[in-house]
């Protein structure tokens, strides 16, 4: 696995630091996990669905939800949609050229020290942020 560290005053900023990601299957395997929980999250919020009711929904315990929602586990395809399922919904799959759109994950190793998953606002406010300054790159 390809470790990208972002160092604070580091020289090329986050555009550079993305642009050099986005060269790794495993910027790509990382943003994909973020799009899957948040899709997992939002649906959860929207339903008012706790860990603790999803987790019976799907037979298996909170704190595997929240491992998997955290993206510290690898969730297998089979978990995806029995975790779509139980919120009344299923996938669809795009493959798009990885050159088209930009996407943004925040790398970091203090994800756990942002909150449990019903607060997400922080994580919210950085990725806010973070597309925003990479709009604004004359670089890009």
């Amino acid at each position: 696995m390809t470790k990208i560290v972002m160092k604070k005053g580091a020289t090329g900023g986050l555009y550079q630091t993305l642009k050099k990601a986005r060269q790794s299957p495993d910027y790509y395997a990382e943003d994909l996990k973020l799009k899957v929980a948040d899709a997992i999250i939002s649906l959860m919020k929207n339903q008012g669905v706790n860990r603790t009711k999803l987790a019976e929904k799907i037979e298996t315990s909170p704190p595997n939800i929240t491992k998997a929602l955290r993206g510290y586990t690898n969730l297998r395809l089979e978990t995806m949609a029995n975790l779509a399922f139980a919120l009344g919904y299923r996938w669809e799959v795009t493959l798009v050229p990885r050159e088209e759109g930009v996407s943004l994950f925040w790398m970091t190793s203090s994800v756990s020290s942002w909150g449990d998953i019903e607060d997400n606002e922080q994580y919210e406010q950085e990725i806010t942020k973070a597309c925003y300054e990479l709009q604004q790159s004359p670089t890009r």
